[in-house]
């Protein structure tokens, strides 16, 4: 819990195996940077601004804490070759690491809003978006729900955890059958199966939260 809306940077790592048949990391640090202004211009770079009041690992993953060191050297996964862990640091702390590698002027957003402005949990339609209509459906009417309970709060974590069943089973189900290539013989469903994954992923986050904003 961040109840002063302090910003946390997220910085990405980049691992290559020894075994790796080439060093290029563009497509992974492409995945993993973010848009900033500095004098430069717009520059991409490998870490994300953490400021909210709630920042959890489900969201926002990372392997080292903030007081812990970023390994010069991890395990591989079976198969990996190129991996990215995240370490967590405190602004002031992320500065001082690489202030030698910054942009010149580059600009990190605060946060401006008061804790008493912040806005109620949304659940993320826009982010589980895919290329098949009825996963879109099925994931609008998860949000309809989502946002019938934060705004009715009175038996918030039972009606969440019944929300999460519904999602993993029912709506998991109507989503398989629609969009997958095992009900859908031909049809690419990488994209839908990502989606699937980081819907299982807010499910996951919504039922350990112990701490909603609601209003």
């Amino acid at each position: 819990m961040n109840p002063t809306l302090s910003t946390y940077m997220l910085h990405a790592n980049f691992y290559i195996s020894e075994k790796a048949r080439n060093n290029n990391i563009d497509h992974i640090y492409e995945e993993n940077s973010y848009e900033y202004n500095s004098d430069e211009g717009v520059v991409k770079l490998p870490v994300k601004i953490l400021n909210t009041l709630f920042i959890d690992r489900t969201h926002s993953h990372w392997a080292f804490g903030l007081d812990e060191e970023a390994k010069e050297t991890v395990g591989t996964r079976s198969g990996s070759q190129k991996i990215v862990y995240h370490k967590i640091y405190r602004a002031a702390d992320y500065y001082k690491e690489f202030a030698d590698e910054l942009p010149a002027g580059v600009v990190f957003a605060v946060n401006t809003k008061k804790l008493s402005e912040q806005p109620p949990y949304k659940f993320p339609v826009e982010s589980l978006q895919s290329d098949c209509d009825v996963a879109n459906a099925a994931i609008k009417e998860l949000a309809d729900k989502c946002d019938g309970i934060i705004a009715n709060p009175e038996n918030i974590f039972q009606d969440i955890a019944l929300l999460a069943h519904y999602a993993l089973t029912e709506t998991r189900t109507k989503m398989n059958e629609g969009c997958s290539a095992q009900f859908n013989p031909g049809r690419d469903d990488k994209e839908f199966k990502e989606v699937l994954k980081k819907m299982n992923d807010e499910m996951t986050y919504l039922t350990n939260a112990t701490t909603f904003i609601v209003k």
